[in-house]
């Protein structure tokens, strides 16, 4: 049997309450040494990127931990990084003036907006993009999307402590 892909955004998205939780961060990145930290991408390649570059992405992960899961987990099977590749990048530890309203994507928050974890997940990500392209267009203006680390499955980092977040944080810039 085949599993069924996320529903499309439901048509009264807009009229919903989105599920919204305010973090302060700091929160860290892990990228190509030679570009700033604050890169907001429109390449439309990873989960919620706009599906026709309507803003950009950058994504930041709640700690070092997750940081690092999200840049060097993504391919499974692959369990070591070369040390050629990470010379080439750096950790940015990332803080904003205000704290940041992000749409919670995590257990309940899916189920409020009547997603569920496939959203997350899912790959391709052409339905998560449609997704996250309505939450920016949703009249609260959310700053963002908080969701759980997806690439061990287990939501919890290699040491043991708390849940891995990932925050896609969504231009303009003008909103941070």
């Amino acid at each position: 049997m085949i599993p069924q892909s996320h529903p499309e955004p439901w048509a009264d998205l807009r009229e919903l309450e989105l599920p919204i939780l305010s973090f302060s961060g700091p929160w860290f990145r892990i990228h190509l040494s030679k570009y700033d930290p604050l890169y907001f991408g429109f390449t439309g390649e990873n989960r919620f990127t706009a599906p026709a570059q309507e803003y950009g992405t950058l994504y930041v992960g709640h700690d070092e931990y997750c940081a690092f899961i999200e840049t060097f987990g993504q391919s499974t099977g692959i369990n070591t990084v070369t040390s050629n590749w990470l010379s080439k990048r750096a950790i940015s530890r990332i803080s904003s003036l205000r704290s940041l309203r992000l749409v919670d994507l995590t257990g309940a928050g899916l189920a409020q907006i009547g997603a569920d974890a496939r959203l997350t997940t899912e790959v391709p990500h052409d339905v998560a993009r449609r997704w996250a392209l309505a939450l920016w267009q949703h009249p609260s203006v959310p700053d963002g999307i908080c969701y759980m680390e997806s690439a061990t499955g287990l939501g919890t980092t290699p040491h043991g402590s708390a849940q891995l977040y990932t925050i896609a944080l969504i231009m303009p810039c003008d909103r941070f």
